[in-house]
Order: structure tokens, then sequence, then C-alpha cells
């Protein structure tokens, strides 16, 4: 890799020893990719929590954590979603030991700099960068949205990466950092009635198992609210690997057909129907019982105005004593829920409000083997394997009414 003379001096670690430790990884990570040069980054989204208790390395990474906690960052930087609800963790069975790892990097972020928003949607608790801006982000919705809805760059980051681009300023030039690697490859029409966020769930689904690891084109009439969006972006990262995409006449960089692909012509042409939305949805409910344990809301987490929904949909009524209802979202976001009173109004019919996480990340004992429901694609398609779930996959109106009967249908 070409390095400047200032990089240089800090690869070999005179601005200290982590600082050369975090340029060495840079260099060999940009190496291993094919990239020139590091870039200056403006914006960084990275993991600041233990791993999951299965791991059994939680000191040695909040020890890890501690040590770049010993330098200010140099990028505006948030944080992933964690593995607790920071408020609500007895609640929820998380215990103390783990609590208390978690609670020992609260000083540790503050005096970095580094802003805990515990979410893997930094767009919706305001990290929310421009197009052409430079980012490192890690969780691939929240790539794939920064990309193809805001119009900033960024590559599938790690933690490996995030937190050594946070304290010196730069990333490997490579990927999506690349305008010609931003060309569309292939184009879908968008025929299909996309009424609500799981129907952009399942436009996701179908353009990331025919893009694979490319970038889809879609062109459709309708405009996706932000929740829709969110929504779109993480099933396209579920089925396949896209990290880019485009929706023409949304996507900053994508105003015409011919400016997604740059001039070029697409590699192939799908048409998105409407039964070819019914097949995604046949395919991710695999639960043969209409009972349902629990119903989660917010994958990924939940913006307030879902929140709202959810609030007037269970207004008045009564969750079924057999199934539990669980709207994830952000610490933040909640806070606001509490001062308007949806909090309380999901809490009387019987609900709850989990921050900071969901139930795959957290991995709670109490969401294992059980009949799930979600509006999510995501939380459909990763629960069987990390939870064991059985899942009923549906739009958010339809999941509510299940919580409240016990049972689909």
């Amino acid at each position: 890799m070409k390095l400047t003379d200032e990089q240089k001096r800090m690869l070999e670690g005179e601005d200290g020893p982590i600082i050369g430790m975090a340029m060495n990884y840079l260099v060999k990570y940009g190496e291993a990719m094919g990239a020139e040069k590091l870039i200056p980054v403006e914006n960084v989204h990275t993991v600041f929590t233990i791993p999951m208790e299965s791991s059994g390395r939680g000191e040695e990474v909040v020890n890890l954590l501690k040590m770049f906690g010993q330098l200010r960052v140099k990028a505006t930087t948030t944080t992933h979603v964690g593995f607790m609800d920071f408020k609500k963790w007895r609640e929820f069975g998380i215990d103390e030991r783990r609590y208390e790892l978690q609670a020992s990097l609260v000083p540790v972020a503050a005096s970095a700099g580094i802003q805990l928003t515990w979410t893997c949607a930094p767009e919706i608790v305001g990290n929310a960068p421009l197009k052409g801006q430079t980012c490192a982000w890690m969780e691939s919705a929240a790539i794939t949205y920064a990309n193809g809805i805001l119009g900033a760059r960024t590559n599938r980051e790690g933690a490996e990466s995030t937190m050594p681009a946070a304290v010196t300023g730069l990333i490997p030039c490579f990927g999506n950092h690349i305008t010609e690697n931003r060309r569309g490859t292939i184009l879908v029409d968008v025929e299909a009635d996309l009424e609500n966020l799981s129907d952009w769930g399942t436009l996701g689904y179908y353009g990331g198992d025919h893009a694979g690891l490319g970038v889809p084109v879609f062109r459709t009439r309708d405009i996706p609210t932000l929740e829709e969006a969110k929504e779109l972006c993480a099933a396209l990262a579920t089925e396949g690997g896209v990290g880019m995409f485009h929706i023409v006449g949304i996507t900053p960089e994508a105003p015409t057909v011919e400016a997604a692909f740059q001039g070029g012509m697409p590699k192939s042409r799908h048409t998105f129907t409407n039964k070819d939305k019914e097949t995604v949805y046949k395919r991710l409910n695999i639960c043969a019982s209409p009972d349902v344990d629990i119903v989660m809301i917010g994958c990924p987490h939940a913006t307030l105005t879902e929140i709202v929904e959810v609030a007037h949909l269970v207004e008045g009524k009564r969750i079924s004593p057999n199934t539990q209802l669980w709207v994830c979202t952000t610490h933040s976001i909640r806070s606001y829920a509490e001062k308007l009173g949806y909090d309380k109004m999901i809490a009387d019919a019987g609900g709850k409000i989990m921050a900071d996480t969901c139930p795959c990340i957290s991995q709670i004992e109490m969401a294992r083997n059980k009949r799930y429901m979600t509006n999510s694609v995501k939380q459909a398609y990763y629960a069987p394997g990390q939870l064991g779930a059985q899942v009923h996959f549906a739009n958010t109106r339809d999941c509510i009414e299940a919580a409240l009967k016990g049972k689909r249908g």
C-alpha cells in the first residue's frame, strides 16, 4: 500500500503503541483486500459491547475495548446493537456478571468520545451521513442503508476494522469506496403492490437472492418510508451479500436508470410480481402450528413511528396470556416512547419494549425454541438457526392480531 509520511510514522508507533497496532491491522487488511491506499474516514459505526455469554471471552473483549478507549476517536463514532437491555437486564434474564462487564465500558466510551447508541440502525438515532461521505460501518443492514439510501460510502466492516478506523481516522480504499464498484449489476422492475414494511422486506429478499454479491437496481412506482427502506436494506443483506443497491429516483447517485448503471447495461433483468412476493412469504413461514409464543417487532430497531403504530393497535386490549409481545428499539427511542405514553399503552396491554438489543443478538434463554412471529424478513430468516424458533412471518397488523389471540389467523 502507498502510505503517506504521516501514516508511516503512525504505523511505526510514533503516535503510541495502540495507534501503531491499529495501523498495522488496517495496512494488512487493506493489502489483503487489494487496496492501494488508506483514506480519511468521517463516520464509524462500531461495536462496544461484550460478546454473547456462550463465547466465554467477555473479560478479554472488555480489556481490548478499554485499551482502544484510552484514545479519543477521530471520527463520529456510534455503537452497534448490544447483547442486553441495559435498563431491564434482569427482566430479560441477563446475569449480573454480564451486566457489570457491560457497565464498565460506559465511562470508557464517554472518555473516548464514542456515542453509545447500541443500535443496528444508526440512521434512526441521528447518524445519517450524506452523499459521498466516507464511512466505516458494521452491520449489514446499516451499511446497505448508508450506501443505497443515503449515498454515503462504506464497505461491510467488522469490529476488527471499525475500532482501528475510529482511533486512526483511516480506512482502506476498496470496494464501495470506489465509484465504479457502485455500478448496478441487475435491474429489477417492481410490479408488486408494496403496502407495508414487510412487503418491502420481501422485495429485498428477492433482490438479494438474484443479485448475490452484486448491485441490484430497483425501478418502482412506490417511494419507501424510512421504516420501509430500513426493512428493504435488512432483507437485501439477508438472502444475498448485497452491500450496495439503487432505487431509481431515490438513491442520491441514481436519478435515472442510466445513472445507476453508470452508462452500462444490466447483466440481467427481473420483474418482481405479487406472485413473487407471496412466494417469499411462504418460504419464510415455517411454523406448522398456528400458535404463537412470542411476537417480535423491531428488526432492524423500531422507530418511534413503529412504536406508535403498535401502541394504537393494542390500546385498550390485552395480549394473550400464552403469548409475549416484544418491541425492540434503542434506549433513546424508548425514552421518547415513555415520555409520550406509548410505552405505557404497550405495557398496559401486556407487551414490553426491549432496548439496545434483540432476541437473536442477546440469545436470551426465554426466546429459545419458541413459536415465533415477526414482521421482519431478517428476524424470520435468522431466528430458526440462532434461537431454534419455528417462525411465522407477516405484516405488523397481523403480528399484533396474533399476539392478542395467541395464535395466527
